[in-house]
């Protein structure tokens, strides 16, 4: 089981404070409650109506467990750390609560970052917040790392990641070092009159094409809209002609002369 990091502060907070939790909700549905809930999981606790309540991004609720079973998804090592937090909370005292938990979803763990409010100054225990899915900011993370270099609609490198890898090669000294740039012709007419779906498919036929083609290529990348360029090391130029007359073979068999070199 992994390390859990939490931590409790107790403040004076003001009621509308509760508010910002019901105004972070995304994409959630681990506890398998409803399809195309959000990453982030509004809930509320009553230790007097001994229950949980989740809702969806509209604030109705959309599923009611009662606390024991919400304990048994969640894992020792979490609850060991959650119970004190929450039983530590004085009559009349409010606290915020920061901790991650993993919980059992489908025979497997998933971690939760809880953030929220333990409010006791009206008697029975209250805590409301939201929880979110670590995985899910994992996934957003990796993904927008990803597209700080790569084009989206292709997955090839973007025009930024290709100028930086040849800037590098080329000051470094690296030759042989060759570019060839392959464009789209008339892509904007095949937009007009098919669509844009359809143009979408023919950039990412073509990068196909290119890749598949271009396979030993140091980097390639889409530099426009129908626009690719590779970038090769150490090749002659017997071997970057053969590639391109491949190449050029498939593409203007595919697309009637639509691609030029």
């Amino acid at each position: 089981m992994s390390h859990f990091q939490s931590g409790i502060t107790s403040e004076s907070l003001m009621e509308n404070q509760v508010e910002k939790y019901y105004e972070q909700l995304g994409m959630f549905d681990d506890l398998g409650l409803r399809p195309n809930l959000s990453d982030v999981l509004l809930w509320e606790v009553e230790r007097g109506a001994n229950n949980v309540r989740i809702f969806n991004s509209g604030g109705s609720v959309v599923a009611t467990l009662t606390l024991s079973e919400m304990e048994m998804r969640i894992s020792p090592e979490s609850m060991n750390r959650l119970r004190p937090l929450v039983d530590g909370v004085g009559a009349g005292r409010r606290q915020s609560l920061n901790i991650d938990i993993d919980v059992g979803i489908s025979g497997t763990w998933k971690r939760y970052h809880l953030q929220g409010l333990i409010d006791r100054t009206h008697g029975a225990m209250f805590a409301t917040g939201v929880a979110l899915d670590m995985d899910a900011l994992c996934r957003q993370k990796q993904r927008l790392e990803f597209l700080e270099t790569h084009d989206p609609l292709t997955g090839l490198a973007n025009f930024s990641s290709l100028e930086s890898q040849y800037n590098a090669l080329a000051r470094f000294g690296t030759y042989p070092l060759a570019l060839v740039i392959f464009r789209i012709d008339n892509l904007s007419e095949v937009c007009s009159t098919l669509g844009v779906q359809a143009g979408n498919t023919m950039i990412c036929n073509v990068a196909q094409v290119i890749q598949e083609c271009f396979f030993d290529a140091d980097i390639i990348g889409r530099t426009g809209g129908g626009e690719y360029c590779c970038l090769f090391t150490g090749k002659t130029q017997l071997e970057i002609e053969t590639y391109v007359g491949e190449a050029n073979i498939r593409l203007h068999s595919a697309y009637l002369n639509l691609i030029k070199t």
